[in-house]
């Protein structure tokens, strides 16, 4: 985005909304793979977990998909891993179950929750950098179609964003590529250096978000979470945290 500011360059495409348009988060999968499992399509749905897992390259990758399938098929027990390290009344308020189905998960990622988020960063850089960003992907007329266009044009064996690559002239070899890669925060880095550090906002009298995070538990499996367990999920709780702590935010 900075090396677009220049006097030659002032305006530029971002593909912002082609992942929530046309499912091509990991998690998109899994919320097919549920979706097939309801209907009883259930060779189609084994098919597509084993391609989708297939593409991963990590072990940790397989873990947290597989993790999340677990999660996604217990929400309508009130299940979930991740659970245990919030309280019971943040947990009143605002549960994951009532959130994410395999009905709306487009919708809200297109209208609610992932999109926003990322078209506001992609505004706030764009603006810094006196360059207007265009976003082709979100006109009105394809997002429309797309959303009248059944998963399985979207995620068919093992590869998101289907309908696309059929549609697109590209190279072979991008056409056929499985793998997606994210822009990813050295948060594992961070942890693993500044343990101490970090460990002392959970031991802290004076802990911010006790209205919303269970320290004690958290405490309890710190271990475990640092050993990969949900390295992620720690972070966030830590964020949180130092976001209250700075501005001066009370849990009350």
């Amino acid at each position: 985005m900075c090396g677009g500011g220049t006097p030659r360059i002032t305006v530029l495409l971002d593909g912002q909304g082609a992942d929530e348009i046309l499912c091509g988060y990991r998690k998109s999968r899994i919320y097919y793979i549920k979706e097939l499992m309801k209907e009883k399509h259930y060779f189609t749905a084994g098919k597509e977990l084993i391609l989708s897992i297939s593409q991963l390259r990590t072990t940790n990758s397989v873990k947290g998909d597989l993790r999340k399938i677990k999660n996604i098929f217990s929400r309508s027990k009130g299940a979930d891993s991740r659970s245990k390290y919030l309280t019971s009344e943040f947990l009143h308020f605002y549960s994951r179950s009532s959130v994410y189905t395999n009905d709306n998960f487009q919708n809200l990622d297109v209208n609610s929750i992932s999109l926003p988020v990322l078209l506001r960063y992609a505004d706030r850089n764009s603006m810094a950098s006196s360059v207007e960003s265009r976003l082709p992907f979100l006109d009105f007329r394809l997002v429309d179609l797309c959303s009248k266009i059944p998963l399985s044009m979207k995620i068919k064996n093992g590869y998101s964003k289907y309908i696309m690559r059929l549609s697109l002239d590209m190279p072979e070899s991008i056409r056929r590529r499985k793998s997606k890669y994210g822009f990813f925060v050295p948060e594992k880095m961070w942890l693993r250096n500044n343990e101490n550090y970090f460990k002392t906002y959970f031991n802290s009298p004076n802990f911010r978000s006790s209205k919303f995070i269970d320290r004690l538990t958290i405490l309890n499996d710190w271990d475990s979470l640092m050993s990969g367990q949900d390295e992620a999920f720690l972070f966030r709780a830590i964020c949180l945290e130092a976001w209250m702590r700075h501005f001066n935010v009370q849990s009350s």
